[in-house]
């Protein structure tokens, strides 16, 4: 039996690269650096895994231009019974995520421990335009700091163009709803007074109203895709801005107390290398494993950014990356095997081998700047076991194999396939901080970008902490 490491990787990261090679507008240019991972993501694909993978869901009108500028990606689809579980399995995952907005702040566990993740501090207040009050979401901060600003923009930028995919796409069950509740809990509705006063709202801003249903969205997609993972038996690569998100809502997912993921979180914040933790009687395995920017490498050889793929392909026959792959996946197999039993020493040395391999390529293909070396680190996480007792038959995709570590015996690969969820996780607010670090290397990037002509900047809205609730005559605290 032949073996070969597959990702999946989502639409919303392809279209990011799509922006940075000038195939689609720039509206934001807070976007940019979020499309710089997108392609980061999609390097590193190319440069540790033997096939790359992606659902292909797109309206008729879209799907002949990605397939083209995605040629060396395989699409992959589901027959309508098995889209339809899929389906459901996001929608009921979704439901457990209500979007509210009660006293100025989201009134949902799963939403802020993603917030604060991400490092996004929320606050809403009633804000006048044309004589009514729009409720807005604001970030808490200082109003002078324009690192901050920028970084907090950045992040709105991203989850915003979550709705440039589902613009593309003809989503089944998904409705989106938002509560604004007063403190009592009561709904507020247009045409509601405002704390008592004679002020009127008119609901939502426009602007948050398309953040709320931006991260509606990157609910339902993350949730999905975590059922296609499993399905295509593939490594799940997502858009950096949803990596936290998954991480959030793995305890909805798998049903299991959020605690248990804590160390997970703690890989992708902190710098635990590894965890090993017991969910029922299952350990999850998860190690961190730092990389060099090797898109900031490439470019700094004298690439421009649509040769940048190419490129990548052409390192994937460096004998380093083919060490970096087999190591990989000699781990990939003894865990499939062995389900964490007896297997602890084994896994440790396996893993200790790879970090020596990646230590030459982060060696090989570092970038120094000014401002010291960009370095990003992967979280990879295995073994999580969904609550969806039994799923449909996996599909063949191709015939591209890859040779069996010799240590393998085919015969116990064949009786214990694959189970389970994996994926690949990063924190995308250090890894924005690293391309700050990029200096000329990130003008070169934009090389091939197409600025609409009325690009600017969304710069997001932002409050003193020691103005909330205050009133001025133009804006109002949420009580």
């Amino acid at each position: 039996m032949d073996f070969k490491r597959k990702a999946l990787i989502d639409n919303a990261t392809l279209t990011g690269v799509q922006r940075l090679l000038g195939h689609i507008k720039v509206k934001n240019t807070y976007n940019i650096e979020g499309d710089v991972l997108c392609m980061e993501n999609l390097i590193q694909c190319i440069l540790f895994y033997d096939e790359i993978i992606f659902y292909d869901d797109y309206k008729d009108e879209y799907k002949d231009v990605r397939a083209k500028v995605f040629q060396f990606l395989q699409p992959v689809n589901l027959d309508k019974s098995t889209n339809a579980l899929a389906e459901k399995r996001a929608t009921d995952i979704w439901n457990q995520i209500p979007l509210k907005i009660q006293n100025g702040r989201i009134k949902n566990e799963t939403i802020n421990e993603y917030l604060k993740l991400i490092l996004l501090n929320l606050s809403f207040t009633w804000d006048m335009s044309s004589s009514l009050y729009y409720l807005t979401v604001k970030t808490l901060g200082d109003v002078n700091n324009v690192q901050l600003i920028d970084k907090n923009s950045a992040l709105f930028a991203m989850i915003k163009t979550a709705l440039t995919e589902k613009s593309r796409i003809q989503p089944d069950n998904f409705n989106e709803e938002i509560q604004i509740l007063n403190s009592k809990g009561q709904p507020i509705h247009k045409g509601d007074t405002i704390n008592g006063s004679s002020k009127i709202t008119n609901g939502l801003d426009p602007s948050t109203k398309r953040f709320f249903s931006s991260l509606s969205w990157l609910s339902y997609r993350t949730a999905k895709y975590t059922y296609l993972a499993e399905y295509y038996m593939a490594d799940l690569v997502l858009h950096p801005i949803r990596n936290g998100f998954l991480v959030n809502i793995l305890p909805c997912v798998f049903n299991i107390e959020p605690a248990k993921y804590k160390p997970i979180i703690e890989a992708i914040t902190h710098d635990a290398e590894k965890t090993l933790i017991d969910i029922n009687g299952n350990s999850v395995n998860s190690y961190k494993l730092p990389l060099p920017f090797f898109s900031a490498w490439m470019i700094n050889q004298g690439c421009k950014p649509h040769q940048l793929i190419d490129k990548a392909y052409e390192l994937k026959e460096d004998k380093l990356f083919q060490q970096a792959r087999q190591q990989f996946t000699d781990i990939d197999v003894k865990l499939m095997i062995h389900k964490n039993k007896k297997f602890n020493t084994e896994k440790e040395n396996l893993i200790n081998e790879l970090k020596k391999t990646l230590e030459q390529v982060k060696s090989k293909y570092s970038v120094s700047t000014r401002q010291g070396i960009p370095l990003n680190s992967i979280i990879m996480v295995y073994n999580l076991y969904a609550s969806v007792n039994q799923l449909p038959q996996i599909p063949v995709i191709s015939d591209l194999k890859v040779p069996m570590p010799d240590f393998v015996n085919s015969a116990i690969v064949d009786h214990k396939p694959r189970k389970g969820f994996a994926a690949l996780l990063k924190s995308v607010v250090d890894d924005l901080a690293q391309v700050e670090k990029f200096g000329s290397i990130l003008d070169d990037l934009k090389e091939d970008i197409d600025f609409d002509e009325k690009a600017n900047k969304g710069t997001v809205k932002t409050i003193e902490p020691s103005y909330l609730g205050k009133s001025t005559h133009w804006s109002s605290p949420m009580e």
